[in-house]
């Protein structure tokens, strides 16, 4: 079966800059109160506390989203060996098919996710970096302990995406099936 390679989407990578650098903004206006005459309401709190945390993560959300929309590095590559995650880790994961269950199409407050159940879940996080395992432990303190992927920073849907992984996932079988009823 060929590679497939499933690219970040372009065009909501742009959006979360132009959305981050608007609420950039938006938190330095506030910020300048403490600088002028005008009054806004309860300003000492809300301007010095809020607005620069403000600043600082929606400033990290900016800079992100403009290495997105510089990165030409697919998000997924799919191939007959597994899947490779190059977009929600900071770290690669490579899952191959020999360690999947099954691949699941679920809902996590009315949005899809995919959930890649593996037969040890804790062998993939070997290799990822000390922030990769935090996100995974503080996954598995709300109960999901498998990978889970969403395709909403991707060009597309969940249920493409999802049956894309089926689609790979299947054939692996298919071809175990094949190979393990071979006369030897």
């Amino acid at each position: 079966m060929e590679e497939t390679l499933v690219y970040r989407s372009k065009i909501k990578s742009l959006l979360l800059l132009i959305g981050s650098i608007g609420f950039v903004l938006v938190c330095l206006w506030v910020l300048s109160f403490l600088f002028t005459e005008e009054e806004l309401p309860r300003k000492g709190a809300f301007a010095t506390i809020v607005a620069p945390f403000g600043i600082v993560f929606f400033g990290y959300c900016a800079i992100i989203a403009f290495r997105h929309v510089l990165n030409n590095r697919p998000f997924f590559i799919l191939n007959s060996a597994g899947l490779l995650d190059q977009g929600t880790r900071k770290s690669e994961l490579f899952i191959p098919w020999s360690e999947v269950n099954e691949i699941i199409l679920s809902k996590l407050r009315g949005n899809k996710i995919i959930i890649v159940e593996v037969k040890d879940p804790h062998k993939l996080n070997q290799s990822a970096s000390s922030f990769d395992k935090f996100l995974s432990s503080a996954n598995s303190m709300v109960g999901y302990d498998h990978p889970v992927f969403s395709a909403n920073a991707t060009t597309l849907s969940n249920q493409e995406l999802y049956d894309l992984f089926n689609k790979y996932f299947d054939a692996y079988k298919q071809q175990n099936r094949e190979t393990d009823t071979q006369p030897k």
